[in-house]
């Protein structure tokens, strides 16, 4: 079974909730396993992985905020969190991770993350490739997707 995760990353914003339960639902509908990730990147780094089911987000549209919990994380900007974030996505063996929040990303993350995935990537099969974003730039997406094109 392929394993994706999530996290809110930055500040509180509207429809926070609404993308982070179109992650699960989507991702349970082609029969992946789910993890939250609490904190955002602080949390990734810390391993604070929670599963979730399609029951754990019924009813978060409507609430302001992210049931995930987000925030800024300074220590992920070193070498050093980024490993330790690495090790914990192949410690529950995560197939992709899905950043959501924008105007905040660590320098180095897309190219420390994209190269992690880039070697997962050819595991998907084509109907599972499909039904996540393609040909996004990087320069005006505030939204992140690593592990799929």
């Amino acid at each position: 079974m392929r394993r994706v995760s999530v996290l809110t990353s930055g500040g509180d914003a509207a429809g926070m909730n609404a993308a982070i339960r179109a992650v699960v639902r989507t991702s349970l509908d082609i029969g992946w396993e789910v993890f939250g990730i609490r904190r955002g990147f602080a949390g990734l780094i810390a391993g604070d992985f929670v599963p979730l089911g399609a029951r754990d987000v019924g009813g978060i549209i409507q609430l302001g905020g992210t049931m995930l919990g987000s925030g800024r994380c300074l220590e992920f900007k070193t070498e050093a969190a980024r490993a330790l974030a690495l090790r914990n996505l192949r410690q529950k063996e995560i197939d992709a991770l899905v950043v959501i929040g924008g105007g905040w990303l660590p320098a180095g993350i897309v190219s420390t993350f994209t190269n992690w995935f880039s070697n997962r990537r050819n595991r998907l099969d084509n109907r599972q490739r499909s039904l996540w974003i393609r040909n996004h730039d990087w320069r005006y997406s505030t939204q992140h997707r690593f592990g799929v094109d």
